[in-house]
């Protein structure tokens, strides 16, 4: 299948899914609960091998990439209004912080079914710097921080980055076999309309989604070199673990709110973009 090379200050179209849009409504309305305000029965973590990571979450910022450090008080839950209520997630506590995350199976993989919110000091931000806006897009982050390694690191290995143990950041191959599959099974619609969230999108003009697997892909913009913020209800932007031959720059993916596909880019390592994570 093909996708488009996209950019949304400039795009160049390398290929187009004609496929017919999904169309949904409903209220862009986000709530926020405590994890602690859970019920332990209520809550389970999710299992799975633990794969190779490079590098230790405790590294400090003299190795060039900043520290770790737990939530700003904002929390994972208030995305879930944006879930499909029609699919069976599961849940995973992140250890670091006690946020709590949806799951879900999609094909073969295990993907959190939300943005990533764990706090990074000094290369992770709320959007426009709101806590209101990391409960439900998640955070922000810069390539090095959510892949956590190096140039001289690359290999074939699973890069856990900022994601939580037992989970990784998608390299470019698994990003596409999230989309085979999604076209090999969303009849006639297009990929990004799949993925899509039924609501949190910008209404007016929008190509809404029909969140039939659960992905629920919400749109949280993303912050440039000069500490600017975009696009938030508009774009979707996730990394990926991968980078261009023979060039340091990072591959990442998204969804716009004008189209039914799916682009992706070589991007620069400024920009900070959000973190889906995936099961090892």
């Amino acid at each position: 299948m093909d996708y488009f090379r996209f950019s949304f200050a400039a795009i160049a179209v390398l290929a187009l899914i004609a496929c017919n849009s999904g169309t949904s409504t409903g209220s862009d309305v986000a709530e926020s609960s405590s994890a602690a305000e859970l019920s332990s029965g209520a809550v389970q973590g999710s299992s799975g091998s633990n794969g190779a990571s490079s590098g230790s979450l405790g590294l400090s910022s003299s190795s060039g990439v900043a520290s770790l450090s737990s939530a700003d008080g904002s929390t994972s839950t208030g995305a879930w209004v944006y879930l499909n209520p029609n699919i069976n997630y599961g849940s995973l506590v992140d250890e670091r912080d006690g946020q709590v995350y949806k799951t879900v199976v999609i094909g073969t993989q295990t993907w959190i079914a939300q943005n990533l919110n764990y706090a990074v000091d000094s290369s992770s931000w709320c959007y426009e710097n709101s806590a209101d806006s990391c409960a439900k897009y998640g955070r922000l982050y810069l390539w090095n921080t959510a892949a956590y390694f190096s140039k001289d690191d690359l290999s074939d290995g699973l890069y856990q980055g900022v994601c939580p143990e037992g989970w990784h950041l998608p390299s470019e191959a698994e990003w596409h076999i999230l989309y085979n599959y999604v076209d090999d099974h969303n009849g006639s619609e297009g990929i990004a309309t799949s993925l899509k969230s039924l609501n949190g999108w910008n209404d007016t003009d929008s190509l809404l989604g029909t969140d039939l697997f659960g992905f629920s892909a919400l749109p949280g913009g993303e912050r440039n070199n000069f500490g600017s913020f975009f696009y938030t209800g508009l774009s979707a932007n996730f990394w990926s673990s991968s980078v261009s031959d023979g060039y340091y720059d990072p591959y990442s993916t998204g969804l716009d709110y004008s189209s039914e596909q799916v682009g992706y880019i070589y991007d620069s390592t400024d920009v900070a973009y959000s973190v889906r994570c995936l099961q090892d």
